[in-house]
């Protein structure tokens, strides 16, 4: 599935709306909460994913 533009987030954007500092992304991952959206150049994230962690308050 292609993912829209507006739907994958860099980094900082991905922690913000999921409501951690940036460096809680990395623990997030390990912990299979979110998942890299493979690509060239930087990683993204899903925003359906970013704001399911918020939701459920990590």
């Amino acid at each position: 599935m292609t993912e829209a533009p507006d739907d994958l987030l860099d980094d900082d954007a991905a922690a913000r709306v999921a409501g951690v500092a940036p460096e809680g992304l990395d623990a997030l991952v390990a912990q299979g909460a979110l998942t890299p959206v493979e690509g060239e150049g930087a990683r993204r994230f899903r925003r359906a994913e970013a704001e399911a962690i918020r939701h459920l308050g990590a």
